[in-house]
């Protein structure tokens, strides 16, 4: 059995409010994912861009957990 090390992906997700100066909206909230091990990073304004930024790590991951034929 593999170790835990080699069936894991780690990420650091950053989450903060920009202020409107104009005031409407009053502010945004912007973000930013990041994978630990290959140091690729996005920035975000929409939430569902973090699960589709881990989506293919986990179907890697799935993918070399498959029995072989």
């Amino acid at each position: 059995m593999p170790l835990l090390q080699d069936r894991t992906n780690a990420f650091i997700v950053r989450v903060w409010c920009e202020s409107n100066p104009g005031g409407t909206p009053p502010s945004d909230w912007r973000g930013s994912i990041e994978h630990v091990e290959s140091g690729r990073r996005v920035y975000f304004r929409d939430a569902a861009l973090v699960a589709a930024f881990i989506q293919p790590y986990i179907d890697l991951l799935l993918a070399s957990e498959a029995p072989q034929p």
